[in-house]
């Protein structure tokens, strides 16, 4: 018999499946892309809470199966990072980078560099949803987030010299080398002039349409 999986698992789509079920899209570190069937899942009662929602991180406890869509044995709430929804602004970002990540991740194939910058750019979004720590979200963490995941994903992918940060660096405007960085070490995003932000946003369109990501 196969063997339980456990993984986190961030949740970046939910389509509703019946009165009670809904399937998952979203991303492992682990495992890439995944798709879940969460039986019951909108449930809401008394003893039932409904954990699966956009932007949650969860711990989801599995056994793999022949198809691609999974069901999962045992599933709870890691991280919220719905508050991303509380701004028009930061809300359109985060849509923009769910459907980044299920459009060019890989199923099967780890992703844990992706992973954890996706993860970082939610939660930048989500402070500047609540209106912490000063930045203006559609001027600064808006852009920071889209670039520090989607450069994230380049470098895992060998799209990027980013071995060479210094070689990088010669290669990407500022600020690209200190978001990736951010973004991979559970920083806060660099702090530049818009229009070091908007070289960065030029230069990224054009790198990810010649890596042919959508």
């Amino acid at each position: 018999m196969t063997e339980w999986r456990q993984t986190e698992f961030l949740v970046l789509r939910k389509t509703v499946y019946s009165e009670t079920s809904l399937v998952l899209a979203g991303l492992s570190a682990d495992h890439g892309q995944l798709h879940f069937m969460a039986r019951g899942a909108r449930r809401w009662g008394r003893r039932d809470f409904p954990v699966a929602d956009l932007f949650r991180i969860l711990s989801v406890t599995y056994r793999p199966g022949r198809g691609d869509l999974l069901s999962w044995h045992q599933a709870e709430v890691v991280e919220d990072l719905g508050g991303v929804a509380q701004g028009v602004a930061t809300y359109a970002a985060a849509a923009r980078l769910a459907k980044f990540a299920l459009s060019n991740a890989p199923a099967g194939l780890p992703a844990p560099r992706f992973y954890r910058a996706l993860r970082q750019a939610l939660r930048w979004l989500d402070r500047a949803a609540a209106g912490q720590d000063g930045f203006t979200p559609a001027a600064t963490m808006t852009v920071a987030a889209w670039s520090g995941a989607t450069l994230a994903f380049l470098a895992e992918h060998g799209l990027l010299p980013a071995d060479n940060l210094a070689a990088f660096a010669t290669l990407a405007p500022a600020p690209a080398v200190a978001v990736l960085t951010a973004a991979e070490t559970d920083d806060t995003p660099p702090v530049c002039d818009p229009a070091a932000w908007e070289r960065l946003d030029a230069w990224l369109r054009v790198t990810l349409a010649r890596a042919d990501c959508r």
